[in-house]
């Protein structure tokens, strides 16, 4: 405000007309030479260290634009999160990192009462399971089950590919009704895919999800070389393969990277 002020008054006395301003006298009769250049009238003074007014206001308003319109990009681009167990969540969290819109891709356990499980310790009653961040403003809900659906094997229910037993069983977690019903909706489809099998990949209620520990975080690509030893060895790609490869169901958008 002080600078403000100072400005305001500089402009009132620069534009006050020569009759009124008063009579000037010669410099050079009442200062020695070398000192007449260095003197300056308060006015210039002030025109050099106080800058102008829409100097001031301008970068003002600008940043108070530039901060709203990146909190309007934020909500719009707030992530949503869908949750899926596929057997090893080493290669579900790789899966879905390859598809445009999706974020963080969280390995960890879910669909358990027990407290803090973990991979070492106890995690019984859990699923592995992955936590999808994404942005449905480029990837929908109803895009990320079909690509869920053809990179499992929907008709196992001892486990998923060599990995067996209750905790690598595939289940959809959905968090409203409108998941639960495209999850069920998808489902009806992949049954009717299937018409001598019945699918065993369940639909439950999403509840707290449990980060595993960081060690098992980004493994793909974080050990490349016994990640792709493991996923080979498994079988997880051939059996996938040899499931889905005469079907075009859910290729629909695809939007793989």
């Amino acid at each position: 405000m002080a600078s403000t002020a100072f400005r305001v008054a500089h402009d009132l006395v620069k534009h006050v007309p020569a009759k009124h301003s008063p009579a000037k006298r010669s410099p050079a009769k009442h200062f020695p030479a070398k000192h007449v250049a260095a003197k300056r009238s308060p006015a210039k003074k002030a025109a050099g260290r106080w800058p102008p007014i829409a100097a001031i206001l301008r970068p003002g308003l600008m940043l108070s634009l530039l901060l709203s319109l990146g909190s309007a990009t934020g909500a719009q681009a707030e992530a949503r999160k869908a949750y899926f167990a596929g057997g090893c969540f080493w290669c579900v969290e790789a899966d879905f990192q390859k598809l445009d819109g999706v974020g963080d891709v969280i390995s960890g356990f879910t669909g358990g009462t027990l407290a803090n499980p973990s991979y070492r310790g106890n995690h019984q009653g859990h699923y592995e399971a992955v936590e999808v961040n994404y942005d449905d403003t480029v990837i929908s809900y109803e895009a990320l089950l079909r690509f869920f659906w053809r990179h499992i094997d929907p008709l196992d229910s001892g486990g998923q590919f060599c990995d067996r037993g209750f905790s690598y069983q595939s289940a959809i977690f959905v968090s409203s009704d409108a998941e639960r019903r495209s999850a069920q909706t998808t489902r009806d489809e992949v049954d009717a895919l299937f018409p001598d099998a019945e699918v065993a990949t369940a639909i439950l209620p999403a509840a707290r999800f449990w980060p595993v520990e960081a060690y098992h975080q980004e493994y793909a690509s974080k050990n490349p070389l016994r990640y792709g030893y493991y996923r080979r060895k498994c079988g997880r790609d051939r059996r996938v393969k040899a499931l889905w490869k005469d079907k075009s169901w859910g290729l629909e958008g695809d939007t793989e990277r």
